[in-house]
């Protein structure tokens, strides 16, 4: 007996079948690939931070004392700065930020292609905002997050960690998507930006 060939139509059909499913399925794959490749540089972000924190601290000794006797407040933010830097996988200085409004910041790239400006104050407090996919990237809690070094916690922390990114009822706080930063390093996702309103850190951290 011969065995019943399928016809052109219906290889078609299964041919467009397959089109379809993959036109479906490819997008939310790369988005997922996007965000594991974006929490995997926080985590490394924050891992470098705090080891040149560190080293920072073993070579000129307490973050309190890092700038010199001067009275100049430039002079302390400049000596905050580089002694951080210093420490820092850097392949380029001077260079251009993403995000408006961080003129007074300095400006680097680090090796992986991400994008650091670094802001400090007089009282030695370091604002380190972060742009994972370089000049390419400018969401907040998607492409653009936060880090802040101050003398109170001597440690470097991500937006959000000293509790600006709970709202009421412990759910996640939508005010600013800076805070994000440490929704992602503690929960490993950024759902936030599909369910917002939908979670919290107690009972709901993803949007599944």
């Amino acid at each position: 007996m011969f065995k019943k060939a399928f016809s052109m139509a219906e290889v078609l059909i299964v041919i467009a079948v397959i089109g379809i499913v993959a036109t479906l399925t490819l997008p939310n794959l790369n988005d997922k690939y996007s965000e594991d490749k974006t929490i995997i540089k926080l985590q490394n972000m924050e891992n470098e931070l705090n080891s040149a924190h560190q080293q920072a601290i073993l070579k000129y000794g307490n973050y309190n004392e890092w700038f010199s006797s001067s009275d100049s407040d430039d002079d302390k933010k400049a000596e905050y700065r580089d002694r951080l830097v210093e420490f820092l996988e850097i392949s380029r200085t001077n260079t251009a930020f993403p995000v408006n409004g961080f003129n007074d910041y300095s400006n680097y790239e680090l090796k992986d292609g991400s994008l650091i400006a670094i802001g400090a104050d007089a009282n030695g407090v370091c604002n380190i905002i972060v742009a994972t996919e370089g000049m390419g990237g400018v969401t907040f809690g998607k492409n653009i997050f936060g880090f802040v070094l101050n003398p109170d916690t001597d440690s470097v922390l991500p937006y959000g960690k000293l509790d600006n990114d709970r709202g009421t009822g412990d759910k996640f706080n939508v005010s600013n998507y800076l805070y994000a930063t440490n929704w992602v390093l503690t929960n490993q996702n950024m759902d936030y930006l599909k369910c917002p309103d939908e979670l919290n850190w107690e009972t709901k951290t993803t949007c599944d």
